[in-house]
């Protein structure tokens, strides 16, 4: 099982997967702005597409547990 991650910050949104035995290599990684300025339901929906984004890149699903 891989790892899934997002990191919410103040200018971008990054969402990575990892190999739990590797992690120091990573399988997919994607960035998007975070866009703040246009309000909470924006980011929310940036994050969703970063996860959507990788589910495609991955050819897999979401993990029931996504680090933020």
């Amino acid at each position: 099982m891989n790892l899934w991650g997002i990191d919410l910050g103040g200018t971008k949104i990054e969402g990575a997967i990892l190999d739990p035995f590797h992690p120091e290599q990573t399988q997919h990684r994607l960035r998007v702005p975070t866009g703040g300025d246009q309000g909470y339901d924006h980011i929310l929906s940036q994050i969703e597409t970063v996860v959507k984004e990788l589910e495609t890149a991955s050819g897999t699903t979401r993990p029931a547990i996504l680090g933020i």
